[in-house]
């Protein structure tokens, strides 16, 4: 993916005045700045978070972005809606305003950064009796860092004017609400592609769960002894187990290494029990319990109490699924 910035311009948009400072002109761009347009609009590209859209019949902003072809016009437009409803609810952040003419593998892009106000802190150097005396100042109006995240913004393709949009939730009038998609943009608004991964993993994983209960059993191989211990739901107590079998799996559906094990154990009668050991912190790899967790290993001798969370049977053997488990 190739970013390249052709111009871009910025707009103070302060909610302690009473009215915007816009540009006159464009900025002038160097190595520095460009690098940190890039960078952003990159992060934005990729984030989780982000929501296609597209916009409405009615939409006023796709409107201005078909007639408008004047960009230092249109940003002064973008900035002074996005001001006047900032300045009558005073919950949503104060900002700068950086809009970006660029160009995403040859194709024409408009950007719309909301870089949201942060406290930070920094030096200065005073004289008192003609000797300098240095201490440190907070500055209100910081801009996050290159590293750093945007927390709203839009990237406008000009080709359809669809819009991928990153966007908050803010007090408003007493509730919890979106502004930037319904008021400021007047576009449809998706779910962001993490929630929709994770509902696709749920979709799966219970696919994978009615296929093998609804699938025919297979003829055993041989007589298992196990056989299915408890009600669902019942408690057992007092279950003393010989470890079998230990599986490490990281859990998906945490961001960082948190490192499940899988144990298969059975009793003294040859029963099988199934149940999960949860990590207890994060690991540093996918290859490592965490120092947190308790590492269990074949052959190891444990007593438990748990409740019975299901049952199953695989290739002629009888299973015990554990939950809530308890040690001791």
């Amino acid at each position: 993916m190739e970013i390249i910035v052709h111009q871009a311009i910025l707009h103070v948009l302060d909610t302690t005045l009473d009215a915007p400072v816009l540009s006159g002109s464009c900025m002038e761009m160097t190595a520095e700045k460009t690098a940190y347009l890039q960078y952003h609009i990159e992060k934005l590209l990729a984030s989780d978070d982000i929501r296609q859209c597209r916009p409405l019949p009615d939409s006023a902003f796709r409107y201005e972005l078909e007639q408008n072809k004047d960009f230092i016009d249109l940003s002064c437009r973008i900035a002074g809606v996005l001001f006047d409803y900032m300045h009558a609810h005073t919950t949503i952040p104060g900002a700068d305003l950086a809009v970006v003419d660029f160009t995403r593998d040859g194709q024409p892009w408009l950007g719309i950064l909301k870089l949201n106000y942060k406290n930070g802190y920094t030096h200065y150097t005073e004289s008192v009796d003609g000797a300098p005396v240095n201490s440190i100042i907070q500055q209100r109006a910081c801009l996050p860092t290159q590293s750093g995240k945007v927390e709203e913004g839009a990237l406008v393709d000009l080709t359809d004017y669809s819009m991928k949009l990153l966007e908050k939730k803010f007090d408003i009038d007493g509730h919890k609400e979106f502004y930037l998609s319904t008021v400021v943009f007047q576009y449809t608004t998706a779910e962001p592609e993490k929630k929709k991964l994770l509902k696709l993993k749920e979709t799966a994983q219970c696919f994978a769960v009615v296929h093998a209960e609804l699938s025919p059993p297979r003829r055993p191989a041989y007589r298992s002894p196990s056989r299915y211990i408890g009600e669902i739901g019942e408690k057992l107590e007092a279950l003393r187990l010989k470890i079998l079998f230990v599986k490490q799996q990281v859990d998906t559906y945490k961001p960082d290494f948190y490192i499940d094990q899988r144990i298969l154990a059975a009793d003294s009668q040859g029963n099988r029990y199934i149940f999960t050991e949860k990590a207890a912190g994060k690991s540093q790899t996918p290859k490592a319990l965490s120092c947190f967790s308790r590492q269990f290993s074949p052959g190891m001798d444990i007593t438990l109490s748990a409740r019975v969370m299901g049952h199953y049977e695989s290739r002629g053997v009888k299973y015990t699924r554990l939950g809530y488990v308890k040690y001791g």
